[in-house]
């Protein structure tokens, strides 16, 4: 039976944290972990997952804050498991996400998967004008390089991407971003239309959302960045030229 990791970051989730972490732990058997990396949380986060007391927390502490790049870089190379979960703090899982995903990757060739997902809002009810998403199919490492389609806290991955995304994880701007990239260029991304977790929009996401929409000065630098490190994997994407 393969073994179960789930990486989550933390940064000032305290709120959130009693709503995610029963639907997580409650699908992970006893071989199973979750690896926490509180990213200098000034709330009460820390207090309050030091407060738990179960065998498959793991739970670190960065010395500052160090963004979530580099947070879940730390998580991904802290785990052990077979299949490597991402996890957002102000997330809830449903009840079958785990074994749901695990079955695919493993019936699957793809290294990474992505899986719908509720938007809901901050009070967990579901958004009329929007209420679920699911990732495209088919999408090339062109079309992701162009456009990021997926998100982090709808993935997981088996352990044998993990040695293709950590060296650069941290010198990206978006990690989600970068391991579709890599991914893509590993096999393809395994997508299920199923939503899986409810996914928190708070206020300023749809800010945020209206802002990435529209061809910025940023937006260019992160994509110019991102090229600059698939540089170090050209062996890669010649293949593809």
């Amino acid at each position: 039976m393969q073994s179960v990791s789930v990486c989550l970051c933390t940064y000032n989730g305290e709120r959130f944290l009693p709503d995610l972490l029963p639907s997580v732990l409650g699908q992970l058997s006893s071989q199973d972990e979750l690896v926490i990396v509180d990213d200098s949380s000034t709330d009460g986060t820390l207090a309050y997952l030091k407060g738990l007391r179960d065998p498959r927390i793991r739970l670190y502490e960065n010395t500052s804050n160090l963004g979530p790049q580099q947070s879940f870089k730390r998580a991904i190379e802290l785990s052990q498991g077979d299949v490597i979960f991402l996890c957002d703090q102000d997330d809830v899982w449903l009840p079958h996400k785990v074994s749901t995903c695990v079955k695919a990757l493993q019936g699957s060739s793809h290294l990474l998967l992505s899986h719908g997902v509720y938007y809901v809002d901050e009070n967990l009810k579901l958004l009329k004008d929007h209420p679920q998403m699911a990732p495209e199919k088919n999408k090339t490492f062109f079309k992701i390089l162009v456009k990021n389609h997926f998100t982090g806290a709808t993935m997981c991955f088996k352990k044998e991407l993990k040695p293709h995304i950590l060296p650069y994880l941290g010198d990206v701007p978006m990690h989600d971003w970068w391991m579709a990239l890599v991914a893509s260029l590993r096999g393809g991304i395994l997508v299920l239309k199923e939503p899986l977790i409810y996914y928190r929009r708070h206020p300023q996401t749809f800010t945020q959302l209206q802002h990435q929409k529209k061809i910025s000065l940023r937006a260019i630098f992160m994509r110019l960045k991102m090229i600059r490190v698939l540089g170090k994997l050209a062996h890669l994407v010649l293949v593809f030229l």
